[in-house]
């Protein structure tokens, strides 16, 4: 799901040496599904089964985006990757949501190009997928939450063996 207000086809925008936007730079691939492709790798990685049945998880993209900062003899490619990441229940109660964010840079450019930009965005999706692997507490709550479906009969994500 894509919850960003506007800019929705653009990532970044190129700019001259005065920092003035010259023109857009779009993505090559649908963000979302690229989001929500990251997410299920991970936790498949996690060893969670994702597929159709038992709890439903819900991403909502909301920035991935990259801005240039111009200096005296380089610039900078600054990026930022944030979503929201929500499990439920078949009933449409909440087992846990979170919100993860990640920043990424690629330092020294001389442009701003969207190959420069693109580095800063592969940086700061590792940093924000990291962040995601790492939270103990979501996995937790999603293995606590498939043994209770586990319990009643219900198709579920339960860790691999």
């Amino acid at each position: 799901m894509d919850g960003r207000a506007s800019n929705k086809d653009r990532i970044s925008s190129k700019k001259n040496g005065y920092g003035i936007e010259t023109a857009p730079i779009k993505a090559e691939n649908d963000i979302v599904v690229l989001m929500q492709k990251a997410v299920e790798h991970e936790l498949e990685s996690l060893g969670f089964k994702v597929g159709p049945g038992g709890l439903q998880a819900k991403i909502e993209l909301q920035t991935f985006c990259n801005d240039f900062k111009n200096g005296f003899f380089s610039g900078d490619a600054v990026a930022e990757v944030a979503f929201n990441f929500t499990v439920t229940r078949s009933d449409g109660s909440y087992i846990y949501s979170r919100g993860c964010r990640g920043v990424g840079m690629n330092r020294n450019i001389q442009m701003a190009t969207g190959s420069n930009a693109k580095v800063a965005l592969e940086d700061a999706l590792t940093n924000v997928m990291q962040q995601f692997i790492e939270d103990e507490n979501m996995r937790k709550a999603l293995v606590a939450a498939g043994k209770a479906t586990a319990t009643s009969g219900v198709k579920q994500p339960v860790p691999g063996s």
